[in-house]
């Protein structure tokens, strides 16, 4: 049996034990430009060009549904992992001069998924508001039902979701929402027809349209699926709870998953970066199994709920409530 750990995050939601994680997470929050980030979503964006070229060169149809089934479809998922950051303004500052920049960079990171990338910034953020909430949640139409219709939603998903955006858009009355949906799909289709056309249709199959469906129905088993799915009828508590496995196993597990293995860890810190989340999670996980660590102090209960705790919780490092509420 392979050894995994329980990191329970919903110690961390409220009292002394929010104060202790958020001076934790303190460390890890997003202040600055995030060149990092920056840079790797450039060369995973060149690595999908190089990889639709280099696989154009391929004869045989079965070698190159295999390159575009696992390489590119994990660098697809990977821009959207950085589409997703930039939509919660990790990689500039939150500042009105950056605007510009992080529209921008999400739309170049969220094209080759075929998300259209402000209709998502906006669900996205209203689903983090209203986690599992069935009349308000964006993206809890995915996991009502039965299991069986749940994976074949999963399975259907790129169809769904842009469904769904499209009523989300109508139930907002939002026409930028809109317009930038209309402008998306008018230039996806334009690059698709021309690569089709210039490139080959079976390339175009292969490296881009297949992998960009299998990336939306790994994202939203993995984010929205696995990680909401305790309370699929009715908005009941979320469950905060993340399996750590064994240091190597859980290394490729966030290497396969582009760090959405700690979704829930995002849900409780999203100004945290993705590429800090196994050493977060790590500090949590021992401060959940050492609570003399929270302020260096012995406590019989140092997890409780106290009126004391909850006026300096108001002030504490993350700010999230105060960002959310403001949106």
């Amino acid at each position: 049996m392979i050894p995994i750990k329980i990191l329970d995050l919903g110690l961390f939601e409220s009292g002394e034990g929010k104060l202790a994680a958020n001076r934790l997470a303190g460390k890890y929050m997003s202040r600055e430009i995030d060149w990092r980030t920056i840079v790797s979503g450039t060369v995973a964006f060149a690595g999908l060009v190089a990889v639709y070229a280099l696989g154009s060169q391929l004869d045989a149809l079965w070698q190159k549904a295999l390159l575009g089934m696992t390489v590119q479809t994990w660098l697809v998922l990977f821009c959207f992992n950085i589409s997703h950051e930039v939509g919660h303004d990790l990689i500039f500052r939150r500042r009105p001069q950056y605007d510009r920049l992080n529209k921008v960079f999400g739309y170049f990171m969220a094209t080759p998924t075929l998300l259209p990338y402000h209709a998502f910034r906006e669900t996205h953020l209203d689903h983090h508001r209203n986690v599992n909430d069935p009349e308000r949640d964006p993206n809890h139409w995915i996991v009502r039902g039965s299991l069986p219709f749940v994976i074949f939603k999963i399975m259907t998903v790129l169809v769904g979701d842009h469904i769904a955006l499209a009523r989300y858009s109508f139930r907002r009355r939002d026409l930028k929402i809109a317009r930038h949906y209309i402008a998306f799909w008018i230039g996806s289709v334009a690059l698709a027809v021309a690569l089709g056309m210039t490139a080959g249709w079976w390339n175009l199959l292969f490296f881009w349209l297949i992998p960009a469906w299998m990336n939306y129905s790994l994202v939203f088993t993995g984010v929205a699926v696995i990680p909401h799915r305790q309370s699929p009828d009715a908005p009941e508590k979320q469950i905060m709870k993340i399996a750590l496995l064994p240091q190597g196993l859980q290394q490729i597990s966030t290497v396969l998953h582009a760090s959405h293995n700690y979704h829930l860890l995002h849900h409780l810190y999203p100004r945290v970066a993705s590429y800090h989340y196994p050493a977060l999670a790590k500090e949590l996980y021992a401060l959940q199994e050492d609570p003399s660590l929270l302020d260096g102090r012995q406590a019989e209960n140092p997890f409780a709920d106290r009126a004391a705790a909850a006026g300096r919780i108001a002030g504490a490092a993350t700010g999230e409530d105060r960002i959310y509420a403001a949106q």
